[in-house]
């Protein structure tokens, strides 16, 4: 009869059956509500078998106690092995049990496992990770109490056997001085341990950067050259401040001073057109330890913009004096630097040549409709050869990965480089939304970084990007891939699909600009537009037409409206609207010029860059 008790009154059978009917007991009452018994009694003999195979889970672990008396052994790790492996049995064989031998079986109307499934494996998981926390708990008890015995005073530990914190503060009152030993030993075990930690934490990454072969002459060197002229002419003509957006209205004396350097500075230019070029690789520390006033990055974005700046104002003095071959020339010079700072830039350099590139465009539409043929046709050439050295953006984001890399691998090995990277971070150089680094404690948040999981994280994210960009647009995600949960991350990571949809405009622009040019070219021919893009293919203005980099392998739609015609890329809804140009406001600093992900409408040529 005791054997009897023990097998049918245990307690851990007892609490496998609780921990079914925890969740079975809500779920049956609900159904009992909403469902007649007679005519689903199929789908409550579910519940039946499964009740039915939790009490042989009773039997089973209550006589698994009989033998091996593994509940009333010391500690929590069997109780806990016992109880969650005993579920995951039964719901295994419950639903082996369905699948095999009562396939016809329904749970009113849907599929048995998949609806059990939704609720059973969330609980499963839920019961393990609640055992999980349990044993947790007991061990550091445990490994508490063993500290804080071994701080007892003799007399106190002959008095107590327990090995428990709580069983050890449940008996005898603990001395002061066996409390000041416990919690010395306490903080040297913290300290170490603590010490250990940032030991591990801090040891220095391991990056394999490849280092690419620069040409030799290398184009870029041209460019800073010329950027360089320019730079020892603006203080001379312009009042301190930063003008590389645009050029402030000049008084005539100093726009002469302008115009008269422009054979000295394109001078310095000319051997880039000549030339392959390529934007040395950020891979050292000089833009970090010289400060972000005088980095890799602002050559970049200052000498370079406003060298772009200059070319552009050289080319509206030029459209001024109706010089129109002169003014698109150094127009068309402006979108050449553009695209030849993309080769080997990271994203940074890269979107500072998507900028100057901008600006050449905007002097060109305004010029291409005063060339005459054999004007259209050289400047069409050109534009080919401009296209022909388009960056695609994977490798500007591949550049981007080596480059940070390279440049935080160094940067952890300095000494101080949290400070170092707040300070370049509160400089706006690497950030990915304005609000991340703004608040006050920020900094704190870099004594906790772990050098190689940031590090290894960061990659993890760029090669995300890199496989998004490597794909046509219209294959896109809706969504960045999520940033890494990560301190250093959070702060330094890019956003992916905003850099990547100022590449797709740029080259977008520079595109209809070449067709543009043809259509120019045609017009001054015939006196009038083709009625297709085609027949610029066939009359052997331009080999093949570019292809819009929002469509599928197809080119920009085209329709001639009387006189003139419309040219338009369907834009990042990748949707064609007729024409219907971009009206939302992508920027509240430049109200429909930038793009984002939800802009609807068509992108016409010429139309935002004007």
């Amino acid at each position: 009869m005791k054997r009897f008790r023990e097998l049918v009154f245990s307690v851990p059978g007892w609490l496998l059956v609780g921990m079914f009917a925890l969740w079975l007991v809500p779920f049956l009452l609900h159904d009992l509500d909403g469902h007649p018994v007679a005519l689903y009694w199929r789908s409550f003999q579910v519940y039946a078998d499964l009740f039915l195979l939790s009490l042989v889970g009773m039997l089973t672990l209550n006589l698994l106690q009989i033998v091996s008396k593994f509940w009333s052994r010391p500690g929590v790790w069997l109780k806990v092995i016992g109880l969650c492996g005993g579920y995951w049995l039964i719901l295994i064989l419950f639903f082996s049990i369905q699948s095999v031998a009562f396939r016809s079986f329904e749970y009113f109307g849907c599929d048995v496992e998949g609806s059990f499934l939704m609720t059973a494996m969330p609980v499963a998981f839920g019961y393990i990770l609640l055992g999980l926390g349990i044993g947790v708990l007991y061990t550091i008890d445990r490994v508490i109490g063993f500290i804080l015995r071994k701080c007892l005073t003799r007399g106190e530990q002959e008095q107590s056997r327990a090995y428990c914190l709580t069983d050890l503060l449940r008996q005898h009152p603990i001395s002061a001085r066996s409390w000041r030993r416990f919690f010395g030993v306490l903080a040297v075990i913290v300290l170490i341990g603590g010490g250990m930690a940032f030991w591990w934490m801090n040891l220095n990454p391991v990056v394999i950067v490849p280092t690419p072969v620069m040409p030799s002459p290398n184009g870029y060197d041209s460019y800073l050259k010329a950027a360089n002229e320019l730079d020892m002419l603006i203080p001379f003509v312009l009042e301190p401040g930063n003008y590389s957006d645009e050029f402030p209205p000049l008084k005539p004396e100093k726009g002469e001073r302008l115009l008269a350097s422009r054979g000295q500075v394109k001078a310095a230019m000319l051997p880039a057109t000549r030339c392959a070029s390529r934007t040395p690789p950020v891979h050292t520390l000089e833009h970090i330890d010289a400060g972000p006033s005088d980095t890799m990055h602002k050559p970049l974005r200052d000498k370079f913009s406003k060298l772009a700046s200059y070319l552009a104002f050289l080319a509206a003095e030029e459209r001024k004096e109706r010089h129109w071959a002169a003014a698109m020339e150094d127009s068309l010079s402006a979108v050449r630097l553009g695209a030849d700072l993309q080769f080997g830039s990271n994203l940074d350099g890269a979107i500072t040549g998507m900028m100057c590139a901008m600006k050449g465009r905007r002097e060109a539409w305004r010029t291409v409709g005063q060339l005459n043929a054999t004007e259209a046709r050289r400047f069409l050439a050109v534009m080919q050869e401009i296209n022909a050295r388009e960056v695609p953006f994977t490798r500007v984001m591949q550049e981007e990965q080596w480059s940070d890399q390279a440049t935080f691998s160094a940067l952890f090995r300095e000494p101080g480089w949290r400070g170092k990277l707040a300070e370049y971070i509160d400089e706006g150089s690497y950030h990915i939304s304005y609000d991340s680094y703004e608040h006050p404690y920020y900094g704190f948040r870099f004594l906790l970084v772990h050098k190689r999981h940031s590090l290894h994280a960061l990659s993890s994210y760029l090669d995300q990007c890199i496989a998004i960009t490597s794909r046509p647009f219209s294959q896109r995600p809706q969504t960045d891939p999520p940033v890494p949960n990560d301190a250093l991350c959070s702060y330094i990571a890019p956003a992916c699909l905003n850099g990547w949809l100022l590449s797709l405009k740029n080259q977008t622009g520079n595109r209809q600009l070449t067709v543009t040019l043809a259509l120019r070219a045609y017009h001054a021919a015939h006196g009038c537009y083709p009625a297709t893009l085609q027949d610029l293919v066939s009359a052997g203005y331009i080999e093949s037409l570019p292809p819009d980099p929002f469509a599928n392998a197809e080119t920009f739609r085209y329709r001639r409206k009387g006189k003139t015609y419309l040219l338009y890329s369907i834009g990042p809804d990748c949707t064609d609207n007729g024409g219907a140009p971009i009206t939302d406001d992508g920027s509240r600093y430049n109200p429909g010029h930038a793009l984002i992900l939800d802009s609807t409408g068509d992108i016409v040529a010429g139309r935002d860059e004007i």
